[in-house]
């Protein structure tokens, strides 16, 4: 068969990809961008799209998506109107269930390394198995084997969206129970139910491996289960809650001078009744939950009948899964471990493996919390997950499938941590957070970066920080060796400006900076100055196209978030920073009963931007909110009244000196716009309408939102459908089919694919309707 797989890229697709290429398969697949996994993929024979297209399904016969996929992406759409099945992975491991004998892993924490260890161990065991793990395992030579089809076929089973009940496996093992993914379980009884559930899918319960030390676990009430454990407990684990004797016991597991753990291994005899010594064992790896994991291993392993000598030496020498406390790098005395932990538990349990690693180190460690629901879900239990950490840096929600302010629930996470008695504090984006790490690490910390996102970009940017400043001679919190006077914050050098605007388009700026205060603008500036370095002010960068060719100069972003509001009955007045996201501070007031801002419901961008465009839609604008704005001309703030903006559609006497920088162009700091009160109610019925309005209207994909400005009394993007140019397309950016003023980049776009679209656009709609249109979008 011909599959198709959406968003193929991914650990857990690419896996299922490399599964059916194993089979005999033909596979192609699409995703926003190439990465390690989709070009093995093509290395195998695979047909890899970067971005997606309907186009991408003719052919297939059948079509493969993750559960994070909309309902309205063009390739599900596509296969729909084509009548090709639309296949999730459970159906595909469902029919692996019915074909071969299958081992699934389960549990809420720890399924991964589960996972890799069983499959290390059978190996080990000199079997063939088959694997399907979400993510790369060194020791397996990839994330996923068909291996020999007379050989158990290992499988994560993950429970996000009920994934894990397709399976009917001849093995399971559950790790822990512990209430996740709140978007598919709305409470803890109906996630213990799904694993209930789970549980009953195995015929004999001897074959259903239980963890003893878990108390979710015990919820199960399955004494006649295998079971495994840690005999000894230390005062920091969780309180032991055992049904039955434990089949697998660890005692006496202590660190070795090599980084893992050693630990005595016993076997319960259940027809003798009684414990043997199995011997003493060694891992690689730290911590106490990976010697519960490599115990659910070894269970395995004896009830598959395996050669348990081979199995026990794989294990041994087991280094890990990818993103699973990997070592990233050393440099100048500092340790950087990525970690894919994102739930409270993984996270505390992450840090006290790190805290038996390396003994006697600060731990620094960076978090991106996942989610906006399961952040919101587990608030209350992070102060106490971070305990083992000296610094906390808090980085901006990685949203995933969600949707939602990933700045304020970040602030208010950073903020109980921080009550519990932990240096927290909230570091913004990947960018921003790995800046400040340069200010802080000192020789001898350990940086552990945490999250199931992109946040391992932290720790890598940070040990290109540190190489360079190690390499030129500097002390490691200053990033660049110069010729002339350092500048006051770390400057990131030829960083590609496709990374901070909506449209992932732009070459590299010579130096990009971000900063979070009125007084590092300032010192930036009189550095700028000093040096004669040309200087532009950029937002959100929602609006923005930056050319392939780069900036000479340096770029920086104003990142101020701070807000506060002047009651004054009826109407008030609320002072809010540059780097505001406008859509956040918009809900805010909103639901405090203040009116004036809901026309900014979903609106990309900061408040700066919004000010600095007179940004409007849906019957309001900037400049029938604003009262006065906050300005820095050179170094000198400056109280400007609205009037002075002299605004016009979607234009300001700011933004015209903007775009043509002489010398330092003028920042906007901070505005007060004039709100007044309504019925919270009332405005979040008009919220719920725009927003619903707005998902119907904005194509999918990566765009700059409207590319052009509306001529008086005329729409932009009428004349140019009017003129058949929806759909049309240059390189790799196209005139969206949806919303014929959007140009998608469709992956991989350049700024002259896209240039050249705006100029075949507006030579076509001069010569058939006598309209010059006008950009909307700020070209660098």
């Amino acid at each position: 068969m011909h599959y198709h797989v959406v968003g193929i890229a991914g650990a857990g697709m690419s896996a299922i990809a490399n599964l059916l290429l194993d089979q005999g398969h033909t596979v192609s697949g699409s995703d926003p961008t190439h990465n390690r996994l989709s070009n093995a993929l093509v290395a195998r024979g695979a047909t890899v799209f970067v971005g997606h297209s309907p186009a991408h399904v003719r052919g297939a016969d059948a079509l493969v998506a993750t559960a994070a996929v909309r309902a309205d992406h063009p390739e599900l759409v596509a296969a729909h109107e084509l009548g090709i099945p639309v296949l999730k992975r459970g159906d595909l491991w469902r029919d692996w269930s019915q074909q071969r004998r299958v081992v699934a892993v389960a549990g809420s924490h720890g399924k991964t390394t589960t996972s890799a260890m069983i499959a290390v161990a059978l190996r080990g065991a000199g079997m063939n198995p088959g694997f399907l793990i979400g993510a790369e395992v060194p020791d397996l030579g990839g994330n996923a084997a068909w291996g020999n089809p007379d050989a158990p076929l290992v499988i994560e089973a993950d429970e996000y969206d009920r994934a894990f009940l397709s399976l009917r496996p001849d093995l399971a093992v559950i790790t822990n129970i512990e209430w996740d993914h709140p978007d598919i379980y709305p409470n803890a009884a109906e996630y213990a139910d799904a694993f209930a559930q789970f549980a009953a899918s195995v015929t004999n319960p001897r074959n259903l491996v239980l963890c003893g030390d878990d108390a979710g676990v015990a919820q199960l009430h399955a004494p006649e289960s295998s079971f495994y454990g840690i005999e000894e407990r230390l005062a920091s684990d969780p309180v032991s809650c055992r049904l039955a004797p434990l089949d697998w016991t660890a005692s006496g597991v202590t660190a070795t001078p090599t980084g893992g753990v050693s630990f005595d291994l016993w076997r319960y005899d259940r027809r003798r009744m009684g414990q043997r010594r199995a011997g003493a064992q060694e891992l690689a790896l730290p911590g106490l939950h990976n010697v519960r994991n490599a115990l659910a291993a070894l269970a395995v392993a004896a009830l598959l009948g395996a050669d348990m000598t081979g199995a026990l030496a794989a294990l041994a020498n087991f280094r890990g899964s990818a993103r699973r406390f990997e070592l990233r790098g050393e440099i100048g005395g500092v340790t950087v471990i990525d970690d894919y932990g994102h739930h409270p538990s993984e996270v505390r349990a992450t840090l006290a493996a790190a805290q038996m690693r390396y003994p006697g180190r600060r731990i620094v460690a960076y978090l991106q919390p996942h989610t906006f629901s399961r952040t919101t879900a587990l608030l209350d239990q992070w102060p106490d997950a971070c305990l083992h950490a000296n610094i906390l840096l808090v980085g901006d929600i990685y949203a995933a499938r969600e949707q939602g302010d990933p700045v304020a629930l970040a602030h208010t996470l950073a903020e109980r941590v921080a009550a519990a008695g932990v240096d927290a504090r909230y570091s913004g984006n990947v960018e921003e957070s790995a800046a400040i790490l340069v200010g802080l690490v000192h020789p001898g910390d350990v940086v552990i970066t945490l999250g199931a996102g992109d946040g391992d970009r932290v720790g890598m940017e940070l040990l290109t920080y540190m190489s360079r400043g190690v390499a030129a001679g500097v002390p490691l919190a200053h990033l660049l060796l110069r010729p002339y006077q350092a500048p006051p914050i770390p400057l990131i050098e030829a960083e590609p400006m496709a990374r901070h605007t909506s449209w992932q388009i732009g070459g590299p700026a010579r130096y990009y900076a971000e900063v979070h205060s009125v007084e590092q603008a300032r010192a930036l500036v009189a550095w700028a100055c000093k040096v004669g370095v040309e200087m532009i002010w950029v937002g959100g960068g929602t609006n923005l196209l930056v050319r392939d060719t780069g900036f000479p100069g340096l770029i920086a972003r104003y990142r101020a978030q701070n807000w506060q509001i002047d009651d004054r009955g009826d109407t008030a007045i609320l002072r809010v920073e540059a780097g505001t996201p406008i859509a956040g501070i918009a809900r805010r007031m909103t639901a405090m009963g203040w009116a004036g801002l809901e026309w900014a419901e979903g609106l990309p961008g900061s408040v700066g931007g919004a000010v600095l465009g007179n940004a409007g839609c849906y019957g309001g604008d900037i400049a029938g909110v604003l009262h006065t704005v906050r300005v820095m001309v050179d170094t000198i703030e400056e109280d400007w009244p609205v009037e002075r903006m002299a605004y016009s559609y979607r234009n300001s006497t700011l933004k015209e000196s903007a775009i043509h920088p002489s010398g330092t162009p003028p920042l906007i700091l901070a505005s007060s716009l004039r709100l007044h009160r309504s019925d919270p109610a009332a405005l979040a019925t008009t919220m719920a309408r725009i927003a619903s309005e707005r998902k119907t209207k904005t194509p999918w994909g990566h765009s700059c939102g409207s590319v052009f400005r509306n001529p008086p009394g005329q729409s932009s993007g009428q004349m140019i459908e009017r003129a058949g140019l929806k759909g049309m397309r240059v390189g790799n950016a196209e005139i969206s089919r949806h919303h014929a003023n959007y140009i998608i980049n469709l992956g991989g776009a350049s700024s002259d694919d896209v240039l050249h679209l705006i100029t075949r656009v507006q030579e076509t709609v001069q010569h058939q309707f006598g309209v010059n249109l006008e950009l909307e979008v700020r070209v660098i």
